[in-house]
């Protein structure tokens, strides 16, 4: 619509100034004046403006092509597309279920418990726990930052007390469910009731916050 006006318009503006020029220029000659000349000479130099200056402003105003806009957001869907094909195997790819059979030994698979494991993965975790499990007089938790505790897996009856000794030169700290102070040289004596309603079960702790150093394998 705009293009059709603005082609209208130039044609218009063309013949008018054409006409007047035409006038001029014969005027210009009966009169042999240099007037007459100067005067043809703007009309020419107004002309070349103005067909530049309704050039410029129809490159301004006409719009871009709907094609290349097209392209544009065929191109957005694609690659949204790709991103979410491409994010949904590496979610259902990570990690493995969890098992003994993937450690190298029964000792590092009770020191990398299941994170968030089914319940076949727990049921697991126990049935090793039991086998490995063994009855002591204490628990030995010494150079627990560079060490497993000993006996790894230590078997005790609900509701009954079992000591932990600490041989370092340095205090340390075991975290069940709440945390127990350790003194260098020392030793505690911690009550196997850490649930509030008493149940046996499977208890990792850990030293001085860091990973898992061994397992208390409570019974009734």
């Amino acid at each position: 619509m705009f293009s059709e006006g603005l082609s209208n318009y130039l044609t218009s503006l063309y013949y008018i100034i054409h006409n007047k020029f035409m006038q001029n220029n014969s005027q210009a000659k009966n009169e042999k004046g240099k007037g007459g000349k100067v005067l043809n000479i703007v009309i020419l130099i107004l002309l070349a403006i103005a067909v530049i200056l309704s050039y410029i402003v129809f490159q301004k105003v006409t719009p871009k092509s709907d094609k290349k806009v097209e392209n544009k957001n065929i191109t957005s869907v694609k690659k949204v597309e790709n991103k979410n094909i491409t994010s949904v195997p590496k979610a259902s790819l990570t990690g493995k279920p969890w098992s003994p059979a993937n450690f190298a030994s029964e000792e590092e698979a009770i020191l990398n418990p299941p994170q968030d494991g089914t319940a076949e993965d727990y049921k697991q975790l126990v049935e090793l726990a039991n086998r490995i499990a063994k009855d002591a007089p204490y628990l030995d938790i010494s150079n627990c930052n560079n060490a497993k505790a000993q006996p790894l897996v230590l078997r005790v009856k609900l509701d009954t007390n079992f000591t932990v000794v600490n041989n370092d030169k340095e205090d340390h700290k075991i975290s069940i469910l709440e945390g127990y102070n350790i003194p260098s040289g020392g030793k505690q004596t911690i009550k196997a009731a850490f649930d509030p309603k008493k149940v046996p079960g499977l208890y990792s702790y850990s030293c001085d916050g860091k990973s898992t150093i061994g397992m208390l394998f409570v019974v009734k």
